[in-house]
């Protein structure tokens, strides 16, 4: 077979599978060459797509004629452009889909219940408040620090711009999907598939079920998870752009993160998902050589690292500032964790499924323990029994431990300051871990 080349076909844009492929077709050949932006140097050509169709003689036989513009045919079709929704339409289609959520979730109504929910939702009202007042989260007692409370300090944005609850967290939300849309263009080939991830992760039923309707963090932390772990996609993911280009992902995935971290005390359950993309990421890194200026791309890790720990050091700084005490929240401050794992130690036979710290511990902790003594006359009463636990039996449930024993510590004028309650707490946990040590 005698062939010759009658036609060479270049396409900028790099389709298909890379490298040499070759095939034989009705007495003609086929080849096709993607070169992606990395291999460049190695072919001398440019990124794009080259297909050469080396075929027979034409001869006056119509039927191979017509076989041979039927295969040029076939290869010119692969290097048009593929049918897809223009970006322009893509991100007002977006805006339209999230116009018309808004406005069917400003119809929601807020789910309030203050009297049944004095250490969640009323609390966050009420450090809110406190906020707007220019009086950060209030009178320090026992629930001031009790939790992460950056929900609080979201209400009073909230308040300021005069927006209700349930569409500024629903606005909260689609900033973070419309986030998400623009993390997706390096790994998504069509604007028709990343409008329907974005479609479905916006009108997801769980961002708009009765518990994002509470005066609590529920309303917003989805949004915030979904914030950061798209702006990592978006940083992680255009490791062959300019290293600007993933600058403002890696801002989004930074405050998000600490916002996160300052709103939930579970934030552990974080840490696997952000680890993991940045161990993927700085493999891809280290191990592909086509990758230009990697000292940069290092270098903005430490973006979202310092904003992260930054705000998390802002938070404390207020606390420090207000209540002499540089953390989070005193419920998750060694302290009282030293507290709670001592009480929780003694006599562990004795507990039950739903009773961390049963009745007759107590009446034996008490014996042992001085400073926990003190607690007694507060704490074994018919209205704390009725708030947190069984009347009948005298029995505190394993949900509410914690904060009945930080109830009764106020009551008994441990929580006056910060530092009382800090003291008072370890005390506790010195005293009864020296009893167990002794053979408690």
């Amino acid at each position: 077979m005698i062939l010759r080349t009658d036609l060479a076909l270049e396409n900028r844009e790099a389709e298909g599978s890379r490298g040499l492929h070759q095939r034989d077709q009705d007495g003609c050949r086929v080849t096709t060459l993607v070169v992606e932006k990395q291999e460049e140097s190695r072919y001398q050509k440019p990124q794009g797509t080259y297909i050469t169709v080396e075929m027979e003689p034409f001869s006056d036989h119509l039927d191979r004629e017509n076989r041979y513009r039927k295969i040029v045919a076939e290869e010119l079709k692969k290097l048009l452009p593929k049918r897809d929704l223009r970006a322009r339409w893509l991100w007002v289609l977006a805006l339209a889909l999230t116009a018309v959520k808004l406005g069917l979730c400003s119809f929601q109504l807020i789910v309030a219940s203050p009297d049944l929910s004095p250490i969640d939702d009323t609390l966050m009202f009420n450090l809110a408040k406190s906020i707007s007042a220019g009086n950060w989260l209030g009178e320090y007692d026992w629930l001031t620090l009790g939790k992460h409370s950056f929900y609080a300090l979201w209400l009073a944005f909230l308040n300021l711009l005069h927006d209700n609850i349930v569409v500024g967290g629903q606005a909260l939300f689609a900033v973070s999907c419309l986030v998400l849309l623009a993390a997706l263009k390096p790994v998504m080939r069509t604007n028709w598939g990343r409008l329907f991830v974005f479609a479905v992760t916006l009108y997801t039923p769980a961002s708009w079920a009765e518990n994002t309707l509470r005066v609590y963090r529920d309303n917003i932390y989805p949004s915030l998870v979904l914030l950061a772990l798209a702006g990592l996609l978006g940083a992680f993911t255009r490791f062959r752009e300019k290293p600007l280009r993933a600058l403002p992902y890696y801002v989004a995935a930074g405050l998000s993160l600490a916002a996160a971290w300052l709103c939930h005390e579970d934030n552990a359950l974080l840490l696997p998902f952000v680890l993991c993309a940045a161990a993927v990421y700085l493999a891809y890194l280290f191990l592909d050589k086509s990758i230009a200026h990697k000292k940069s791309r290092l270098a903005l890790l430490l973006v979202p690292l310092a904003l992260w720990g930054g705000g998390i050091a802002a938070w404390c700084g207020m606390n420090y500032k207000y209540y002499g005490r540089f953390i989070i929240s005193d419920f998750t401050s060694s302290e009282f964790n030293d507290a709670m794992g001592a009480l929780s130690r003694a006599y562990p036979d004795d507990q039950k499924r739903y009773e961390l710290i049963p009745l007759s511990t107590r009446l034996a902790l008490y014996e042992v323990s001085p400073t926990f003594a003190k607690l007694q006359d507060v704490l074994e009463t018919p209205e704390m029994y009725n708030g947190y636990g069984d009347p009948e039996t005298g029995e505190l449930n394993s949900g509410g431990i914690h904060w009945v024993l930080r109830k009764a510590a106020w009551t008994a004028g441990y929580y006056d300051t910060a530092q009382d309650a800090e003291n008072f707490w370890r005390a506790v946990a010195d005293e009864i871990n020296a009893a167990c040590d002794a053979g408690l």
